[in-house]
């Protein structure tokens, strides 16, 4: 039949062959639409707004009529369909979202936050590859996730954006309940470390942290609200009016042995080394972590010296994931002044199934941090501060070897490590 063809429409007609192109001859004339029009021929058809123009066709097309067309949620076509190398595929990118097809895995629709992230990663032709199914929403429509070809989901939610993580993150995550879980939403992409070489991949989730030693080991650092009953030790107790405003600065007994290296008599014991906010004590505003002492020849010491050489937590981060953690309880004496705040830290093995890779937890530990949110300027014979901060950080209960002391095994400081904090 006889169809004008004007405008828009006849420069991208023209763009593609005219009558000898993909698109071949038309068969209407201009349709309106809502806030736009459109023109069928017989290889696809071209469709107009105010603010795209795009042709669509195929099973892209059929894809995008299943849920509405240019009146459903991805909105109008803002391109033409283009070529991916991958597979001989093809894509259309729409005003909210993008359909991609390929052969082995047919025609799939991607919305806005998740199709950017997927963009960053290379789209079809990146690490990722193609969309295994339509982007899916949870029951409770809080977030929305998709599965593509080389393993990894992309979760998304209004709170936490849009973050992939990979099937080695998948699987520890999903054995900790997923997003019902402690663990809940990623609120950060997957990143490698190098606070710790034995840590190959970290990331943060609302509840926690997951940090991966290699593909077979997964440590996992979260906020859970289980009690621990074991009490704190003995040597953390506050110490006695003298203690507190004690001669000032360092008086190194003769014969007292320090953690290699020795350190000066002039030691800042005050110094903050780090700090933690926790929204649930505002009060507190920065708690500090100062550098404190642990000394073999007293058994004493206080701040992060002591965690360190004595309760073996390391890392600085490890405490302040402690710090910011939602659970926390009167100390074991409450005469004593402060918080204890704690978290769970988890050692579990990963290997294949045939249903996927599953993890299964074997050790467990639960790390606590003790505040002092008082102003002592001497504290246990060293200079202090205003506030304390940490009296000290120590492992309590679990199911491993060390289960029941102080000692932390040696794993648990890189199960809390938060590189990002």
């Amino acid at each position: 039949g006889a169809h004008p063809v004007v405008n828009h429409f006849m420069m991208k007609w023209g763009e593609h062959g005219w009558e000898a192109g993909y698109l071949g001859y038309p068969t209407t004339d201009e349709i309106v639409l809502t806030n736009g029009r459109r023109q069928e021929f017989q290889g696809a058809a071209i469709y107009w707004s105010p603010v795209s123009l795009g042709a669509i066709g195929g099973a892209i097309r059929d894809k995008w009529n299943t849920v509405g067309a240019e009146t459903g949620p991805l909105g109008y076509p803002t391109s033409d369909e283009i070529a991916v190398t991958k597979n001989n595929g093809r894509y259309n990118n729409f005003t909210n979202g993008t359909v991609t097809w390929s052969g082995p895995t047919g025609a799939r629709l991607l919305y806005g936050a998740i199709r950017d992230r997927w963009f960053q990663l290379g789209r079809e032709d990146g690490a990722l590859g193609y969309p295994l199914a339509d982007e899916q929403s949870t029951s409770n429509g809080v977030a929305h996730h998709a599965d593509f070809e080389n393993g990894t989901s992309i979760w998304w939610t209004a709170l936490t954006g849009a973050h992939d993580m990979p099937t080695d993150i998948l699987a520890p995550w999903n054995s900790h309940g997923a997003q019902t879980g402690n663990l809940g939403y990623p609120v950060a992409n997957p990143t490698t470390v190098t606070t710790d070489p034995q840590v190959t991949l970290h990331q943060r989730f609302q509840g926690g942290v997951i940090n991966l030693l290699g593909t077979t080991r997964a440590l996992v650092g979260m906020y859970d609200p289980t009690p621990d009953p074991v009490p704190e030790p003995e040597n953390l107790i506050a110490p006695s009016p003298q203690e507190r405003s004690g001669p000032g600065p360092m008086a190194i007994p003769p014969g007292a042995t320090w953690p290699a290296p020795d350190v000066a008599p002039n030691y800042d014991t005050s110094d903050i080394v780090g700090s933690a906010t926790n929204a649930n004590w505002p009060q507190y505003g920065d708690m500090p972590i100062r550098q404190g002492y642990w000394s073999t020849a007293w058994a004493d010491g206080w701040g992060q010296d002591k965690a360190e050489h004595k309760h073996q937590l390391k890392y600085v981060e490890s405490i302040e994931f402690v710090l910011e953690s939602k659970y926390y309880g009167a100390r074991s004496d409450s005469s004593d002044p402060g918080t204890d705040f704690w978290a769970y830290a988890t050692d579990s093995t990963c290997q294949l199934t045939w249903s996927g890779k599953e993890c299964q937890e074997v050790q467990r530990r639960t790390v606590h941090a003790i505040y002092d949110y008082t102003s002592w300027p001497n504290y246990k014979l060293s200079p202090g501060g205003d506030p304390i901060g940490v009296v000290s950080a120590y492992c309590g209960g679990g199911n491993t070897p060390l289960s029941g002391g102080p000692i932390c095994d040696s794993w648990v400081d890189m199960a809390l490590m938060n590189p990002e904090n």
